[in-house]
C-alpha cells in the first residue's frame, strides 16, 4: 500500500524539476526572489546563540529533573510531560499543518503539482504516519523475539515485568521518532529565521525562543522518563539545541541567493512540514496519549484531582502553542 502511495508524489516531483514555479513566466504572479533591504549580520549571529541557549535550557532542564529521585520530582516531571504532550500536539496541528497547507497552496507552486495542491499535505502526512507504524511494529517484533524465551521461563507472578519491558521499549522508539520529527521542523524554522530581514527578525526571534523552550521541555521530559542510559539521554538532548541554530547559520549563508518563492523551496518546505506533522500527530495520539495515558496503569492509579491537573497541563501546553502562532 505504501509503495502505491509513494508513486504519486514521486511521479509528480519528477516533473516538478522542469517547472519554473508558479505562473511567473506568464507575468501573472511574481515569484522572483525578494531582495533583503535591511539585514544586520551581527543581530542574526546573536540569534544563533540565543536560540541555542534557550533550547538547551528547555531540554536539559527536563532531563536533569528526571535524574532526581523523589515523589515531588516525579510529580513535577509528570506535569511537565503532560504539558509537553500538549506542546507537541499544538505544534503539529497549529504550526506544522497550516505551514504545509500554505506552501502547497502557494501560487508559485510548480504547475505539475498545482492540480493535486494541498492534498499533498495529507498524502505526505499519511505516508509518514504509516512508516512510523511500520517502524514500531518491526521494532516490537524484534524486541518480542528477544524476550520470548524470558516469558516462557518466568513464573506467572513475574509476567508483569515483561509487560513493562514492552512498554518501555515502545516509549524509546516513540521518543526516537518524535525527536526526528521535531528536528526536521527545527531545521526549517531555523532557516526561516536566518533569512528573515531586520523588520521582522526581533518579533520572530522572541516567538521562536519561547517555541524552542516549550518544545525542549516537552522532548526533554519524554527522554527523561525512558530507561535509556544517562549518556544516551545527553546525546539525544544535544541534537535538539544544535539543530535550529544550524538552520539559522544555513539561512545566514544563503540569504543572498535564497528565494522562498522558488518552486523547489516551496515544495521542500511543504514536504518537510507535511512529514513532520504526520510523525508528530501519530506519535501524539498513539505513543504519548495512548501509552502514557489511555493504557498506562500508573496513570489510571492517580487520584481524580491529579488526573484533572494532568489534563489541564496538557491543554495549557496546546494553548501556549496556539498563542505563539500569532507571531510564528
Amino acid at each position: 500500500m505504501i509503495p502505491l502511495l509513494l508513486t504519486l508524489p514521486i511521479s509528480v516531483l519528477a516533473g516538478a524539476g522542469h517547472d519554473h514555479g508558479g505562473h511567473s513566466e506568464h507575468g501573472l504572479i511574481d515569484c522572483e526572489a525578494i531582495q533583503l533591504e535591511e539585514y544586520t549580520l551581527q543581530t542574526h549571529i546573536y540569534g544563533v546563540f540565543i536560540i541555542l541557549a534557550v533550547s538547551a535550557i528547555g531540554i536539559f532542564g527536563s532531563i536533569w529533573l528526571g535524574t532526581k529521585k523523589s515523589n515531588s520530582v516525579a510529580t513535577a516531571l509528570q506535569l511537565v510531560k503532560m504539558f509537553g504532550i500538549g506542546i507537541i500536539a499544538g505544534t503539529a496541528w497549529i504550526h506544522l499543518l497550516p505551514h504545509a497547507f500554505e506552501k502547497f497552496s502557494s501560487p508559485c507552486l510548480p504547475e505539475s503539482m498545482s492540480r493535486y495542491g494541498i492534498s499533498f499535505v495529507g498524502l505526505f502526512g499519511l505516508i509518514a504516519a504509516f512508516l512510523v507504524q511500520l517502524l514500531e511494529v518491526g521494532s516490537s517484533r524484534h524486541n518480542h523475539s528477544i524476550h520470548a524465551h524470558e516469558e516462557q521461563v518466568l513464573p506467572i507472578e513475574d509476567k508483569d515485568s515483561t509487560e513493562v519491558t514492552h512498554l518501555q521499549h515502545s516509549s524509546i522508539i516513540g521518543t526516537y521518532v518524535l525527536e526526528f520529527g521535531i528536528l526536521t521542523h527545527s531545521l526549517v524554522i531555523g532557516l526561516t529565521l536566518g533569512v528573515c530581514p531586520d523588520d521582522g527578525f526581533t518579533t520572530l526571534l522572541i516567538a521562536l525562543a519561547f517555541h524552542q523552550l516549550f518544545e525542549g521541555m516537552a522532548l526533554g521530559s519524554l527522554i527523561a522518563t525512558t530507561v535509556l542510559s544517562l549518556t544516551t539521554k545527553i546525546y539525544l538532548g544535544l541534537l535538539y539545541p544544535l539543530t535550529t541554530p544550524a538552520g539559522i547559520v544555513i539561512g545566514i549563508l544563503v540569504r543572498e541567493s535564497f528565494n522562498e518563492n522558488a518552486g523547489a523551496a516551496i515544495v521542500t518546505q511543504g514536504i518537510l512540514g507535511s512529514l513532520s506533522s504526520g510523525i508528530l500527530i501519530y506519535t501524539t495520539y498513539c505513543s504519548l496519549m495512548g501509552d502514557e495515558i489511555n493504557h498506562h496503569s500508573g496513570f489510571k492509579g492517580y487520584s481524580p484531582i491529579f488526573k484533572v491537573t494532568c489534563f489541564l497541563m496538557m491543554y495549557l501546553g496546546a494553548a501556549a502553542m496556539a498563542v505563539l502562532a500569532l507571531w510564528a
